[in-house]
């Protein structure tokens, strides 16, 4: 997926707990539809989640470790184990990572507390919704979509060879894998654009487009490709109306409210641009080597991409004014 250039953040909402009859302290969750971060965000790396007045993070600083500290920049500590956090979603009172890129699965209590193991293998593409974790790994002939309940650490296998993927109202958006990888003739590889719901079912190809992030706004999906020239495209999600929205997205791509904020490269810069859900106004807002981290509330945070490990990040308006360091 994404670089470790691109950070990402989420605020998402507080849910209300039933309490449950679970070991461990865990407790169901009421809301079965809280998502752990935004689809944008998670698509682009999810390094970074918000939620009830801390920042739960990966530290650039020391190892790429799990840390939580509050808004203010008190208090910060690390929660997780020694080991990288990235995709970080938190639901209820446990943060959900993986461990690596891919990695293992992992999920730790908001407090720093029970640290447990939900998957041991190489696993990447994590989304948890509600009580559900959903995430690709391998079984050692392809790399397919499985989802594990967080609590029962039941696990099915949901769909065969999966790239990258997204969820929005029960259905699965991904990339299914036509060709893999091959390291000896340096194939790319291939895929194509498919749906099914979140019990494998129900299954859709929407086009022959190689799909890499994916978001969602009313009736339609804006995504980038593999192996593409850099176009940000927007369907329908039976698949038609194709249009190319942008032409020059290098990289991390969310959309927010009216907008779409990516990464643009012009010549050896990478800038942070914006246009709207029509492909039209579409302007630099911030210019030099940039990585967009994502949007909290009415701010975009990105960082400086060749200072990315001294752990600065910003934050800006709407329009790229109001730069300031984020604590």
């Amino acid at each position: 997926m994404v670089g470790k250039g691109v950070i990402v953040l989420l605020i998402v909402t507080i849910s209300l707990l039933l309490p449950g009859c679970y070991p461990q302290g865990d407790t169901l969750i009421s809301n079965a539809t809280e998502y752990g971060n935004t689809i944008g965000n998670i698509n682009c790396g999810g390094y970074i989640a918000i939620k009830d007045g801390w920042m739960y993070y990966t530290n650039t600083n020391n190892n790429d470790y799990l840390y939580r500290k509050k808004l203010d920049g008190t208090e910060d500590k690390q929660i997780g184990g020694n080991h990288f956090a990235y995709n970080i979603n938190v639901v209820g009172n446990w943060v959900y990572y993986r461990a690596g890129s891919p990695g293992k699965i992992y999920k730790v209590n908001t407090d720093g507390k029970e640290l447990q193991v939900l998957d041991n293998r190489r696993c990447d593409n994590l989304i948890v919704v509600g009580n559900n974790a959903y995430y690709t790994a391998s079984d050692g002939k392809g790399v397919n979509l499985y989802r594990i309940d967080t609590i029962s650490k039941k696990k099915i296998e949901i769909a065969k060879d999966v790239n990258s993927f997204s969820i929005d109202d029960n259905i699965i958006y991904y990339n299914h894998i036509i060709e893999y990888f091959d390291r000896d003739t340096m194939s790319n590889g291939s895929g194509d654009f498919c749906k099914i719901d979140i019990n494998g079912e129900n299954y859709v190809k929407l086009s022959d487009d190689d799909p890499l992030i994916i978001n969602f706004v009313g009736d339609f999906i804006y995504y980038t490709t593999h192996f593409d020239d850099n176009n940000i495209y927007r369907m329908k999600r039976d698949g038609s109306d194709r249009i190319v929205i942008a032409d020059n997205c290098s990289g991390a791509m969310i959309v927010s409210g009216d907008y779409i904020f990516y990464s643009g490269r012009q010549g050896s810069e990478n800038n942070i641009s914006r246009i709207n859900l029509v492909g039209s106004d579409n302007i630099i807002l911030l210019e030099g080597n940039f990585g967009i981290l994502g949007i909290a509330d009415r701010y975009i945070l990105f960082c400086k991409i060749t200072e990315r490990h001294d752990g600065t990040y910003f934050i800006s308006d709407f329009d790229g004014n109001n730069v300031q360091a984020w604590p």
